[in-house]
Parts: C-alpha cells; structure tokens; sequence
C-alpha cells in the first residue's frame, strides 16, 4: 500500500539525519502511486498511420518513368500488412523548377546602405 512506502520513506529518511519538518515537506511534494495500476493502464501498442510523403522531385520530360515505378513500388507496400497500416494512401509526388540561366546570373540581392550616411529631408522643406 501507498502509505506504506510514505511511512517507510520518512523513516528511512530520518534515520539518515534528516531533520523532520524537511522530510515532511519533502514528502508532500512526493506523489506516491500503486506501481501495479500504473503498469496495467498501458494501451496495447498500435502503429500510427504516417502523414502522406511527398516526394519532391526537380521537374525533367523523364518524370513519368518515375511515376510508374512508384506505382509499382505502392502495389508491394500495400500487400505488405503494417506498411499498408503506416501508409494507407500513396505518396505524392511534387515537382520544382530547374534553376535557369537567368536565376544563375541575376542577383537579387540589394546592397545594404548606411542609413547615417543618407541625408534627410526635413517635412517643412
């Protein structure tokens, strides 16, 4: 039983050297709890299902080779029983530009300036 542990904790603590008023003090900050009913409130262990993956993938005319071997892939996940759990639906598949010529050559970043250095104007002139 809890008080049990209480009684047999704060005994054991003052036979150490420990001043009574701290060991109380101590002991109502403890939460003593059943270790038996702690242990059977467990839920059985049940996979989570996964968010959809997304595949990124940088756009070329190839792409639908690609595809078709995801296709193919998804076909064995889906008669595997716990990837079918983890992955109920097939991943996606999202495609992104190339970098260009242009992205290349074009800096878009500005210089910073130094604000001190700028004259301002005053709103009356």
């Amino acid at each position: 039983p809890i008080w049990i542990q209480r009684k047999s904790s704060q005994t054991a603590l003052l036979a150490r050297g420990y001043k009574e008023r701290t060991v109380k003090t101590l002991l109502k900050k403890i939460h003593f709890k059943d270790r038996q009913k702690i242990i059977h409130k467990q839920k059985p262990w049940k996979p989570k299902t996964l968010d959809t993956p997304t595949m990124i993938l940088t756009y070329n005319t190839h792409i639908h080779t690609v595809r078709e071997e995801l296709h193919k892939i998804w076909l064995d996940v889906k008669n595997e029983p716990l990837l079918n759990q983890l992955y109920p639906e097939p991943p996606r598949i999202a495609l992104k530009r190339n970098r260009s010529l242009r992205d290349m050559l074009v800096k878009a970043k500005l210089k910073k300036t130094n604000s001190a250095c700028i004259p301002r104007r005053s709103p009356t002139s």
